[in-house]
């Protein structure tokens, strides 16, 4: 598996994640609580497999180490670093299906806290889905539960 080193500004050595309800409402990145989906369910998954099988423009990094698109807010990495760095929870990234390649899968929102996730490479990951994606994504990630 190729993925880069623990960036500099990393000095992470656990993430703590929340998982409650009220806390689903960070997963779209600062969506009103109505256009967050409800059906979204949180799963765990190997962190290697998701790693294979996110789509080539996910797993690619911009010029400020940021994984995925470089239209992000160059230092959204460093906000969501300092966070964790202070003891604060993150919700997991929303992962979907990729819609014009059935085996692939792409970052919906969360793409700078699976990429620091990514960097700590703990044996799996939570991440929420889409209920109605479980079975299409479990054919894509064997280890989703």
């Amino acid at each position: 598996m190729q993925y880069p080193n623990k960036a500099p500004d990393n000095q992470l050595e656990e993430l703590v994640w929340d998982f409650s309800e009220a806390g689903k409402i960070h997963t779209g990145d600062g969506l009103k609580r109505s256009e967050v989906s409800e059906t979204l369910r949180l799963c765990h998954v190997d962190t290697k497999e998701l790693w294979r099988a996110l789509h080539i423009t996910a797993r690619q990094h911009d010029k400020s180490g940021n994984l995925g698109r470089d239209f992000h807010s160059p230092d959204k990495r460093s906000r969501a670093i300092k966070h964790w760095k202070e003891g604060r929870v993150m919700t997991p990234p929303v992962i979907r299906l990729h819609p014009n390649f059935t085996s692939e899968v792409f970052v919906q929102s969360g793409q700078h806290r699976l990429g620091i996730a990514l960097e700590l490479m703990p044996e799996e990951l939570p991440i929420y889905i889409e209920e109605s994606e479980f079975a299409a994504l479990q054919s894509t990630l064997p280890s989703l539960r």
